[in-house]
């Protein structure tokens, strides 16, 4: 198949049209679009409505971070047979299914899309072939390419299934035992995002990270997540997909766009550079001018982000880079999205200081202190008092939140709970 134009929807409906060119491609929105919803952020605040086609840069910047990331990009490119760089070329045979509401595909292929996702199509499988599955990733653990149409972005190994109630056999503290998954085929809506752990690396990643998670969730709002048992598979995190809810109609896609894509930025520049700052980093006062600009309740959101950067600082998560932050879309109104990815980095990672995003100018993090933070998010229009009484509580609720964490995952407690209290000194608070 070699579409030179791609259909780009959103919750079912077409927005706009991708067309390759000749150094990569375009996105244009829909007369009906551009006429109805001039000035929007519907799509994106990075792609507000208008009625010219934007030029392939930003192009290539919101739509290349719809992919996966590394290996896993690489696998997807060598199945298919997709030169390296061309993003339109993979999009148009993974688009069927992406991070929020959005679906990019051959208009050919769109009816194929809607029969399958109104059948529910899906293969069934039982927790040992799950096990398979994970334990083959980031090789290729797929039938065929109609299990392959899921576009999911950032760089660790992942599996998107369906689970529904009926799936659970048991749940045990901190646990859940699965007695059965489905694999979504066709560009059918997935329902959970599986995280094995790494073979042979980053040793302790994913009980860390459900760790980090349980901290977190006492502090902010946090997509639902917990350690799975399945018999040999190698530990697996399980996290609940916040874009997606259940309603009395069946699955439904709600729209999300990732920071970096919000803001503008490519992929590759998810990270603030560490030498010295540029144009071009993504910065928390960025995200926090998305929110006064595009928000419902700005004073509420910029709260909310400032719980979310607290709490990725205390955990040492030097990995929360801009596509670890999402904003989710109502229309022409934006909120933040659950924080998600919150992983204690620095106990895994020793040798990385940097932060992936900086705290008023300062990337490293043991340089890091109480003032810089309240600098930072009154730099974002925050009033001092209320900054102040937000951290107040939040280091209330993240010290309950490592207690329960702990006896939840005593392992990576053991690890992480005296580091992050350290931390928590040593930064003033």
């Amino acid at each position: 198949m070699n579409s030179e134009s791609l259909e780009v929807r959103l919750a079912g409906e077409k927005v706009g049209e991708l067309v390759r060119t000749k150094n990569g491609a375009r996105f244009m929105f829909s007369e009906e679009v551009a006429s109805t919803h001039p000035f929007s952020p519907l799509l994106s605040t990075a792609l507000c409505v208008q009625e010219r086609p934007f030029d392939a840069l930003r192009t290539f910047s919101w739509f290349s971070g719809l992919l996966p990331e590394d290996a896993r990009l690489d696998e997807l490119r060598r199945f298919y047979g997709i030169a390296e760089g061309d993003y339109f070329g993979l999009l148009a045979q993974i688009g069927w299914e992406c991070a929020g509401a959005v679906e990019v595909m051959p208009r050919e292929d769109w009816a194929l899309a809607r029969a399958s996702q109104e059948l529910s199509r899906e293969k069934r499988l039982t927790p040992e072939e799950l096990a398979i599955r994970l334990a083959a990733l980031p090789s290729h653990p797929y039938d065929d390419a109609s299990s392959l149409r899921v576009s999911l972005g950032g760089f660790q190994e992942k599996l998107c299934v369906i689970i529904e109630s009926e799936d659970w056999a048991e749940i045990e503290a901190g646990h859940r035992v699965l007695s059965s998954a489905a694999l979504p085929l066709d560009g059918a809506p997935s329902t959970h995002i599986l995280k094995p752990q790494p073979q042979g690396r980053l040793a302790g990643l994913v009980e860390g990270e459900a760790w980090g998670m349980e901290v977190a969730r006492h502090v902010t709002e946090t997509a639902g997540s917990t350690l799975l048992d399945l018999p040999e598979a190698p530990p697996t995190l399980l996290v609940e997909r916040f874009d997606r809810i259940e309603t009395g109609g069946g699955l439904v896609r709600l729209h999300q766009e990732d920071c970096a894509q919000a803001l503008g930025i490519e992929p590759g520049r998810k990270y603030a550079a560490t030498a010295s700052p540029t144009k071009s980093d993504p910065t928390y006062k960025g995200v926090a001018d998305l929110l006064s600009r595009y928000a419902v309740d700005p004073l509420e959101e910029r709260k909310r982000l400032l719980r979310h950067l607290f709490v990725n600082a205390v955990l040492g998560n030097t990995d929360a880079h801009a596509k670890n932050y999402a904003l989710l879309h109502e229309g022409d109104t934006v909120r933040l999205a659950p924080l998600y990815d919150v992983v204690p980095a620095l106990e895994i990672t020793p040798h990385m200081l940097f932060m992936g995003l900086r705290i008023d100018g300062r990337i490293r993090i043991d340089r890091i202190g109480r003032e810089n933070v309240e600098a930072e998010a009154c730099s974002w229009g925050l009033p001092a008092r209320v900054v102040g009484e937000a951290l107040e509580k939040a280091v209330e609720d993240v010290r309950l939140g490592i207690t329960i964490a702990s006896e939840l995952y005593p392992e990576a407690g053991a690890r992480h709970a005296v580091p992050a209290l350290d931390r928590l000194e040593a930064m003033g608070f």
